[in-house]
This record gives structure tokens, sequence and C-alpha cells, in this order.
């Protein structure tokens, strides 16, 4: 499966860049407030790709051949990075997607104090149980493949 054109992806990140000052709220799902996955959900449906609501089941669909996992030293702008958080080190809980792969830095929607905002990645890898990093690829209309 090819990875995602530039303009598609260029489709995506100009969507999420231009949600960065909305609010985190556990649950919601925009216009104006959103979850790390629901934020996801939204920049990807921008180009007519479906994908699942949580970060977890997100994880899981992209692995399931909607993608491909790549190394940090490979990210590139709209990668989904995911790792372990508020659910426990063994279960992914959060998702963001590389903005800037020479900086590590993300846009996500990282917390309720944070909101929707540039991150960063840097150190993560070794800081968290999980972490992985995967491309979404050149899918075009979902869902194409499931996740069971």
């Amino acid at each position: 499966l090819p990875p995602l054109d530039d303009d598609r992806l260029r489709t995506v990140l100009t969507w999420a860049v231009g949600q960065v000052g909305d609010r985190y709220v556990m649950g919601a799902n925009g216009p104006d407030a959103w979850t790390c996955s629901s934020f996801t959900q939204t920049a990807y449906a921008q180009i007519g790709i479906t994908t699942p609501r949580t970060a977890d089941a997100q994880r899981d669909w992209v692995a399931a051949g909607n993608g491909f996992r790549v190394q940090p030293q490979q990210a590139r702008p709209g990668d989904l990075i995911f790792y372990d958080s508020y659910l426990g080190p063994n279960t992914i809980g959060h998702v963001a997607m590389v903005f800037d792969p020479s900086k590590q830095s993300t846009v996500e929607a990282m917390s309720s104090d944070r909101g929707v905002t540039y991150g960063s990645y840097a150190g993560k890898a070794s800081t968290k149980n999980i972490f992985e990093i995967w491309r979404v690829g050149n899918v075009s209309d979902q869902p194409t493949r499931s996740a069971a």
C-alpha cells in the first residue's frame, strides 16, 4: 500500500493546523472541541478516509493493512504516533500526528489544559511502554479493511 500522495497529505495537515487553539474535551467530536482520536479521525476524513473512533482502534485499523509502521527517524508529516497514557502502560491511550519530523513536533488534541496544539514526541520512545509511528496508506474510501 503506497503512502498518501502530497496533495492528500497537505489537505489533512492544513485541516489539522486550522484547529490549533480548539479545546480538548473528553468525548468531544468537534467542531470546536476534540479528543486526540476524534481530531485525527476528522483530519483524515477530510480526504475521505474513515478511521475508527478511539486511539487503540485507530492503531489496530492502520496495522490491519491500512498503512505501515515506520521508525521514528523515518517519520514524515501526517504520520500517526500511538502511545500508552492514562489507560495504563499496556494500552494505547493517545494518538498524535507528526507535524515536523526534523523537530520531532506534532499537531494534536493534547489535553484539557493545552487543547489542540503543537507538541513534541522527542524522547517519548524511551519513556513510554508503547510508542509506535504509523503511516496511513493511500486508501481511497473506507472501510477498505477491518481491524477485526
